[in-house]
């Protein structure tokens, strides 16, 4: 498919053409940005991203995917006897777009799971690789909007942290007529699990 006027080999490039190839790049690259969820957070000490996917479930209820994010190069680690070990407990909730940002009460959540996440390492070599580790949280929720937020425990020295991602939609996929797109993930490889309730 060709859009607008062709150049012949011998034609030299407009320099307006390159320039309106450039700003219809920037506009496509600022919509994605405002498609995706808003996230808020203070500098926090511990390195913590949000992601979300739903996808359709049934009985009136969709299955909202949070990817909880963690650079382990961010921890305190402590001497053990097999190595040097971390321990980060977080919470996860879903609440109603609606609530109030900071402080929001567990008790206004749809879904809360607590996390107690450890992490053994043989030494802190390790560290220097600065990876992340990835923890899943399923919930089933009713389609609408909603906020995720992740609470990390106060400790010694350290407040308690929250990262939140704002106006998260799940969509209403059984009044769908037809296929539709519900997530697109990008996987830098897939292999089959060992011991998981599921195939991959």
């Amino acid at each position: 498919v060709s859009c607008g006027r062709s150049l012949s080999a011998q034609s030299t490039p407009n320099p307006n053409m390159r320039l309106r190839s450039v700003c219809l790049a920037l506009a496509a690259l600022a919509a994605l940005a405002a498609l995706a969820p808003a996230l808020h957070a203070q500098d926090l000490p511990v390195q913590l991203d949000i992601d979300t996917g739903s996808y359709l479930y049934g009985g009136g209820e969709s299955l909202l995917e949070v990817y909880v994010s963690v650079g382990i190069h961010t921890l305190t680690f402590s001497p053990v006897p097999d190595g040097y070990r971390a321990e980060l407990p977080v919470t996860v909730e879903v609440v109603p777009a609606s609530s109030d940002a900071p402080g929001t009460s567990g008790a206004d959540a749809v879904y809360t799971e607590t996390l107690d996440l450890q992490f053994v390492l043989p030494d802190t070599s390790l560290l220097r690789d600065r990876r992340e580790y990835v923890q899943q949280v399923r919930a089933l929720v009713a389609p609408g909007a909603y906020d995720v937020i992740v609470k990390v425990a106060a400790a010694p020295g350290r407040s308690q942290l929250e990262l939140r991602a704002s106006d998260v939609i799940v969509p209403d996929y059984e009044a769908m007529d037809g296929a539709a797109v519900s997530s697109i993930q990008l996987a830098s490889s897939i292999s089959r699990a060992d011991g998981a309730d599921g195939a991959f």
